[in-house]
């Protein structure tokens, strides 16, 4: 209980204080350990040892607090400062809570505890080996290197969050909601990841995994950019710009939007693009164009509506009902492709196996239909030009036709 600083240094052995008051500010360094009851005063807080064990500090979140663990543990309960700065890199950290108003700096070999915040400032984490965190939160940028795998409730910035790690796995039971949300952009890159909702309010998303991603709802002022070396589960994406999604294997997505809402920084539209093995969709809707490249099954169980142009290739596709402002292409490599009412500038369908269209309108082009073992569909029209229809065997059944010049059937079998 000391108004002035206080210094305490053991060239050989350990430091032990039970409570620490009224000082203007500490600096405690042992050669060995480090044991502090309490630290509730009004100043700043620099504590060294081989291992470091602390109760609460709480220096109003005014001063700066350095503590030091150089080859062991650090066990911490509350700790409540103006800064912040952790290193325990030789051994695990544990803690009930970081409450920090500016500047954070975590590094540890590991760590388990509860919420890390910075309510006006930055954070950095680095942590080598497999930890168990609470909420992690900076009112500006968070940067969080993970050499093992993660639990959290939440990771959240302010600014730019950025995530390198292992397996990321996010509590979507927790009150954080294993979300993760950087308001001027998300960017992550791990071996695998699951997440609660993500977001980016004036930024873009980016998320990578050599192995499968698994996220809630996910939104963006500009961009969403997915690359997965497993399978991807998604749930809403709806951006601004671009949407991209790679996966190498199967793809479940719910609804895909995107608006002019965003920068087209890339200069070629606002655009969905999804590859993967099988895929299957909520529905789409593009500002721009849409491209659907599958290894396996495109499916899509309500309405798309694409105001450009719409690619579609799978070894076999079911769609809804269609609406493309331009060119409109459909290709079923290996097997049947099954869809509702086809609405385009212009129509094009190629299938490996039989067709079940709905209605088809080209309303400024052509229209070409192709299958191999069977072709049925219902109302063709071609205002603006002509329609063609090619089945190599099986029946070929239309309903009324309707084109501005030529009409053409080449059928390898019955006509009806």
């Amino acid at each position: 209980d000391v108004g002035g600083p206080v210094e305490l240094s053991s060239t050989g052995g350990n430091v032990f204080v039970t409570t620490l008051t009224r000082s203007t500010e500490a600096t405690i360094d042992a050669a060995n350990a480090v044991t502090l009851g309490t630290a509730n005063f009004g100043g700043a807080l620099r504590a060294t040892g081989n291992t470091l064990t602390a109760g609460s500090i709480d220096n109003g979140g005014l001063f700066s607090t350095s503590l030091t663990a150089r080859t062991g543990a650090m066990g911490l309960a509350a700790v409540n400062a103006g800064a912040l700065d952790i290193s325990a890199v030789g051994g695990p950290l544990t803690y009930s809570s970081l409450q920090v108003q500016g500047t954070v700096g975590v590094s540890a070999r590991s760590a388990a505890g509860g919420n890390i915040v910075s309510a006006a400032g930055g954070l950095t984490l680095g942590l080598t080996d497999t930890s168990t965190l609470g909420s992690v939160r900076a009112l500006n940028a968070l940067t969080a290197t993970l050499g093992g795998d993660v639990s959290y409730d939440e990771f959240a910035s302010g600014g730019v969050l950025s995530i390198t790690g292992g397996a990321l796995t996010g509590n979507r039971g927790s009150a954080g909601l294993g979300r993760l949300s950087g308001d001027d952009g998300v960017a992550v890159r791990a071996t695998s990841i699951i997440a609660g909702p993500v977001s980016s309010l004036r930024g873009s998303v980016s998320l990578i995994a050599t192995g499968p991603i698994t996220v809630g709802a996910l939104s963006a002022a500009h961009d969403i950019g997915l690359d997965s070396g497993g399978i991807l589960t998604l749930d809403t994406l709806t951006a601004g710009d671009d949407v991209r999604v790679l996966g190498v294997g199967d793809v479940t997505l719910g609804l895909v939007t995107t608006t002019t809402g965003g920068t087209d920084n890339e200069g070629d539209g606002h655009n969905i693009e999804i590859s993967g093995g099988a895929l299957s969709l909520a529905g789409a809707n593009s500002a721009g164009n849409a491209r659907f490249s599958s290894t396996g099954l495109i499916q899509i169980v309500s309405p798309i509506t694409i105001q450009g142009d719409l690619v579609a290739r799978g070894s076999a596709v079911t769609l809804a009902n269609v609406t493309a402002g331009g060119g409109l292409s459909l290709t079923s490599f290996g097997g049947n492709l099954s869809t509702g009412n086809l609405n385009g500038g212009s129509v094009t369908t190629n299938s490996g196996g039989s067709s079940l269209l709905g209605d088809v309108l080209a309303t400024n082009g052509d229209i070409n239909l192709k299958s191999a073992t069977g072709l049925t569909t219902g109302s063709i029209s071609a205002p603006r030009g002509s329609a063609l229809l090619s089945n190599e065997s099986g029946p070929l059944v239309t309903g009324a036709i309707a084109v501005s010049s030529d009409f053409t059937l080449n059928s390898g079998s019955d006509l009806d």
